[in-house]
């Protein structure tokens, strides 16, 4: 009976707990390893309808603006952080779909984990530093929907990155995550040097202050990206001895 609620363990509740890292089947992508898959998937299908919300009413028209959304770097984290819980929903719903997810998508978890990558680490950057440092440098205060948008997007991507189980590995994702970074830095010097006014004082790359916020900011993208990579991992050690204990409790003992 033990050895039965033990398989029951390892196959229902949590489903993707026993799996390898390296599996590339679409629940050890997607799912959680502490939540039921409906129930994370009911989590995301929120967070999702949220950002998709806020970004059509608030951010995303172009013509109820002074300026395109492309040029605001805020617009660029709070776009890798809505194709990442849209992806997640796809995703985790196709698995649900199939009574048996036996067929590997190598290519869809190398996707995931990049557009996750890119976002756990840009997005907390970009909304921490433009409250911080670009807020106090033009003396602005931080809109309700601004918070509703941009704080709440910072927000459910922590707890989602508290709940799912993707990693992030220094080759290929830092570079991935700095690369969309310049990017942004490249399209708005394309931006400013075709006639347009700057759109953070901080950064204006017509002075000297940028050559040093741009590599300053380089290296604490470097820090940050660090961090995320070490939080995570911690979260998969934390995971697997709860599912070890869970497992041992339930476990067969010796024959006697």
């Amino acid at each position: 009976m033990a050895q039965e609620d033990a398989s029951t363990l390892q196959s229902c509740c949590c489903p993707i707990a026993m799996e390898d890292d390296a599996s590339s089947t679409l629940r050890s992508i997607f799912a959680s390893a502490t939540l039921p898959p409906r129930a994370f998937l009911a989590v995301r299908v929120f967070a999702l309808g949220w950002l998709l919300g806020c970004g059509f009413a608030l951010d995303w028209f172009p013509w109820s603006m002074r300026r395109p959304p492309v040029v605001f770097l805020t617009n660029w984290g709070f776009f890798v952080s809505t194709v990442h819980f849209l992806l997640s929903c796809v995703g985790l719903g196709a698995a649900l779909r199939r009574t048996k997810d036996e067929e590997s998508y190598p290519r869809v978890r190398s996707l995931a984990r990049a557009v996750f990558a890119t976002a756990i680490v840009v997005e907390p950057l970009i909304v921490l530093g433009f409250w911080t440092l670009v807020y106090s440098e033009e003396g602005a205060i931080c809109s309700f929907s601004c918070l509703t948008m941009h704080g709440l997007c910072f927000c459910l991507l922590c707890v989602d990155a508290a709940l799912n189980r993707l990693t992030i590995d220094f080759k290929p994702h830092y570079f991935v995550s700095l690369g969309y970074a310049a990017l942004w830095t490249v399209s708005q010097i394309a931006w400013v040097y075709t006639g347009h006014a700057p759109d953070y004082q901080m950064v204006t790359f017509r002075d000297a202050r940028t050559a040093i916020v741009v590599p300053g900011c380089a290296v604490v993208l470097s820090a940050a990206f660090l961090a995320a990579r070490a939080l995570l991992r911690c979260r998969d050690r934390r995971a697997a001895r709860r599912e070890d204990d869970a497992y041992g409790r339930l476990a067969p003992g010796p024959d006697v």
